[in-house]
């Protein structure tokens, strides 16, 4: 019997969940589950969901005034025609999936501009003959500053919509409680699938360095990559090959700066590589911030890890994973506000001296996530309707 997925995603501002997504995808495809994922947001050049089929709705984006500010990808205000037509195709999607599972990105938990149309859809997954099995897709770390009553009306979603709630993370690093203190409330629709980290590939043909520098799209990282650049000199790994990734989103000024360092130093630099999470399997030390896929990366591939956390504008979520991570001795976190190139000299100095072993924690996220899936359909099944 074929089991179908019908997998709503949805990229507002980056990329970061639709990767997840599309790793996702490709893992449930692999124990023969048929997948439609609905993608929300712009495409995305490159992004690979095969062999899973792709329903692009018409794609919105964060506006400047962030998540509640939708807008058409031409920049335009969300109105209620657009609303209308994006809510009328995603039910149109979903019914010709014939879905046995629903699978919703971050909601109820994030999305809560897109009421609109997820709850039409989960109305619609309600009401099918088949008894649709409901779930919830979550990173590892939710973004703090919600209002009790904001969390308690995700609550009473939990409990009136959905059948699971998948939790991308290591429930014994970072447990839901620890961004979600309501989490008792649902424990027994909560399931951990272990963070969500690339596939293995071949590493023969994947070009080597000693130290990668990353930060994400870029459009927040600039003052990482260029106190790393400086810190260089200051490091035990001032004769090591360095690569900086500066990320497609990198302002131009900001780019060339680094380029003209990166000269003087014989660094390479490149806005993006596709096969990052195999090159940081052949790096020595990782200097990042703490962004999810770029943790599920580093974490997979086995190298050193330091961590610089974004944490401008209220964002609390990377701040919580580094900690957590450092506390079990996966990574040395390096406070930002702290963020000086002697001292990421210093930290780099500690991270190569400490032993190095396995990683505890568990990242097969993606594999997990397929069986659970399965898992929790065939009960769902066995019950008594």
């Amino acid at each position: 019997m074929t089991v179908r997925v019908f997998f709503f995603v949805q990229n507002l501002l980056g990329i970061g969940h639709v990767v997840r997504a599309a790793r996702l995808a490709r893992a449930m495809c692999d124990k023969g589950i048929e997948v439609t994922v609905a993608s929300g947001g712009v495409p995305v050049e490159g992004l690979d969901f095969s062999p899973a089929h792709v329903v692009q709705l018409p794609p919105l984006k964060a506006g400047p005034g962030g998540f509640s500010d939708l807008r058409l990808a031409d920049g335009a205000p969300l109105d209620d025609h657009h609303r209308d037509l994006r809510r009328d195709a995603l039910l149109a999607a979903f019914a010709s999936s014939n879905a046995d599972i629903l699978l919703i990105e971050a909601f109820p938990f994030g999305r809560r501009g897109q009421r609109f149309e997820l709850l039409p859809l989960l109305a619609a997954a309600r009401q099918r003959q088949n008894n649709v099995l409901i779930v919830s897709s979550v990173r590892d770390i939710l973004q703090g500053g919600r209002s009790p009553a904001r969390r308690q009306e995700m609550l009473d979603l939990v409990h009136s919509s959905f059948d699971l709630v998948l939790i991308h993370g290591d429930g014994a690093v970072t447990p839901f409680d620890q961004s979600f203190p309501e989490a008792d409330d649902i424990r027994d629709k909560l399931a951990y699938t272990g963070l969500v980290g690339p596939e293995a590939v071949p590493l023969e043909d994947i070009p080597s360095h000693d130290v990668i520098v990353a930060a994400g799209g870029g459009s927040v990282g600039g003052a990482l990559l260029e106190t790393a650049i400086a810190a260089r000199a200051m490091s035990c790994m001032k004769d090591a090959r360095w690569l900086v990734v500066a990320g497609p989103y990198l302002p131009g000024d900001v780019f060339a700066r680094l380029d003209a360092s990166c000269r003087t130093q014989n660094i390479d630099l490149v806005r993006f590589v596709g096969d990052l999470p195999q090159r940081y399997a052949r790096a020595q030390l990782a200097i990042s911030q703490a962004g999810y896929n770029t943790v599920a990366d580093v974490l997979t591939a086995g190298c050193r890890s330091v961590l610089v956390p974004f944490t401008a504008a209220g964002e609390s979520e990377q701040n919580e994973r580094a900690q957590s991570l450092a506390r079990r001795g996966l990574a040395n976190l390096l406070d930002p506000e702290k963020l000086t190139s002697a001292a990421l000299a210093d930290v780099i100095d500690k991270t190569m001296r400490q032993p190095h072993g396995a990683q505890r924690i568990v990242l097969n996220g993606a594999a997990r996530t397929a069986e659970i899936l399965l898992e929790a359909l065939v009960a769902q099944r066995a019950r008594p309707r």
